[in-house]
């Protein structure tokens, strides 16, 4: 995956569009928490690896910005049976 800011307008586009209809998936189901968990883990899998990057990025899909920091700050760690996410030199990751 191309680094975030070596994106073509076009590539950033077809970002939002996979990311818009991971959500429209969702429809009522799971909970919030879950929705935002994944969509969470779906920003940092295509490139969106800070903190304002991720904030940014849930502006733009209409998610509850407040939420998405208490969800990002709550599973981050380093214990994989809680966490989903650790952070470190200022990059979010996925725990795989």
């Amino acid at each position: 995956m191309a680094e975030f800011n070596d994106r073509s307008p076009k590539e950033v586009n077809a970002t939002f569009r996979r990311l818009r209809a991971l959500k429209a998936s969702f429809g009522s189901k799971p909970n919030k928490e879950e929705r935002t968990t994944a969509m969470i883990g779906a920003m940092i899998a295509e490139g969106f690896t800070t903190r304002a990057r991720i904030v940014g990025a849930s502006r733009k899909l209409d998610l509850n910005q407040s939420h998405v920091v208490i969800m990002l700050e709550n599973r981050t760690g380093t214990d994989p049976q809680y966490h989903l996410w650790t952070f470190g030199d200022g990059q979010y990751r996925l725990i795989v």
